[in-house]
């Protein structure tokens, strides 16, 4: 009895959700980027300071777009581009979509996931790539496969970095949310997902879907 009560424990202990690594692999098909961006310089420099100029965040648009000039052959849909500033309070408009063809942008609210703000205050806090963690992840991701799920449409992601790896099985997607909605001095929160208003997600699968970059960042 007291040997198979040891052998559950060293089970449990092995293979239980504390044992997952937080981090996974990155994708080997892109070059890694994100060490050191110091002296990499910018092919489109003009589109950088446009962007720069109605306000986009600048670092997060420089990775952003050193990741799609490092791995155009990669990204199938080169119109679009997202980027998720979660250095802003949730009550801000924080996700910046941006039309790369007519060099405009639009910003968005966006949830983070509950174990990222666990008291609710607003901020983004703790980031993870671990399934159940219910928390958001970090990194470059490229969008995916539309589908229709229990939150209705919603767009899955590929996780590109070893922060986000697990994105797909952890189903991390875009997809709306009722507690999304800009006025809300806090906005709800998802299980990780970067979850948009109802009345916005048609708009961003449609331009988004099949392959453009979303960079999480903060």
């Amino acid at each position: 009895m007291k040997k198979a009560l040891i052998f559950l424990m060293v089970a449990f202990l092995s293979f239980g959700c504390g044992s997952e690594p937080e981090y996974g692999t990155a994708d080997p098909t892109v070059p890694k980027l994100f060490n050191d961006i110091e002296g990499v310089e910018l092919i489109d420099l003009d589109l950088y300071e446009t962007f720069v100029e109605q306000g986009v965040p600048a670092e997060g648009l420089k990775k952003a777009m050193l990741y799609l000039q490092e791995n155009d052959a990669h990204v199938k849909n080169k119109d679009y581009m997202t980027l998720v500033d979660f250095s802003q309070h949730s009550s801000k408009a924080r996700l910046f979509l941006l039309d790369l063809v007519n060099q405009t942008h639009e910003v968005l609210h966006v949830a983070h996931g509950k174990g990222t703000d666990p008291g609710h205050t607003g901020f983004a806090k703790y980031f993870s790539n671990v399934h159940n963690s219910k928390k958001s992840s970090l990194g470059i991701y490229l969008t995916a496969e539309r589908y229709w799920g229990g939150n209705g449409l919603s767009m899955r992601l590929d996780g590109k970095e070893k922060s986000n790896s697990n994105a797909r099985s952890r189903y991390i997607v875009v997809h709306g949310a009722d507690y999304v909605a800009p006025g809300r001095s806090v906005q709800g929160r998802s299980w990780g997902c970067p979850a948009v208003a109802m009345n916005e997600i048609n708009s961003l699968v449609e331009r988004t879907e099949n392959g453009s970059i979303l960079f999480a960042f903060k």
